[in-house]
Parts: structure tokens; sequence; C-alpha cells
């Protein structure tokens, strides 16, 4: 099983927050097409973005302080954010009228949608 690299767009939005692979293995180049890196660290200087796997940006977007949770229900795949503020409070943001067919379509969403809020 292969974990699935983010798409162009969400690479970019990570690319725009601060996100860099220090191991990269993944980039997209100035085409926007993926590109798999055989070096041993750092993405070429010329690439568009780093494009790590969906794990890797989730765990970045969580560091900063945003949770996407995945869940699944009768319509098929959903996702939720949930942000807390150094106060103790919580915010939840949730889209229940988009749901995808797999979870990895619906992690994308709301990697990007997280991103939004950093």
């Amino acid at each position: 099983m292969e974990e699935t690299v983010v798409s162009l767009e969400t690479a970019k939005l990570l690319k725009e927050k601060g996100y860099r692979d220090e191991l990269c293995r993944h980039y997209y180049d100035f085409k926007g097409e993926l590109q798999v890196y055989h070096g041993m660290l750092n993405c070429p200087l010329g690439d568009v973005a780093d494009a790590p796997v969906q794990g890797l940006a989730q765990q970045w977007i969580r560091e900063k302080g945003i949770h996407i949770g995945i869940y699944a229900n009768a319509s098929g795949w959903g996702w939720i954010l949930t942000k807390c503020g150094g106060n103790g409070s919580c915010i939840k943001e949730i889209e229940d009228d988009t749901f995808f067919d797999t979870y990895e379509d619906a992690l994308e969403e709301g990697l990007k949608q997280a991103l939004k809020l950093i």
C-alpha cells in the first residue's frame, strides 16, 4: 500500500504557509507535474512545491494547532477541523453537505481548508 501524495493545489498552499519537506521524495515541477526526487535531502531548487504524503502534511498542520478529523457516514467520507486557542476555547468547523468516496479525498479537502486557517 502506498501513501497518497498531496495534490498540486495543496502543495502550493503548504509552500505558501512555510512548509518545507526535509526529506523530500516528491515535488511538483514548473509544469505542475509530480516528480520523484532520488536525492537524499531537500527537493531541487527549481521545484514549484514539495509534495509530501498526506500524513506528513496533516502532522505539520496539527503542529500548527489545527486537528483534521476524517469520519464516515452513510453519505461517504467527511472532514472536521478543530482549532483550540490558548484560552481553552475550541473552534470546530465541519462540512456537512459535501462527502467524498474515499478517505484520502476527504483528507485532501480537509488539508486545503485547514491551510486556509493558518
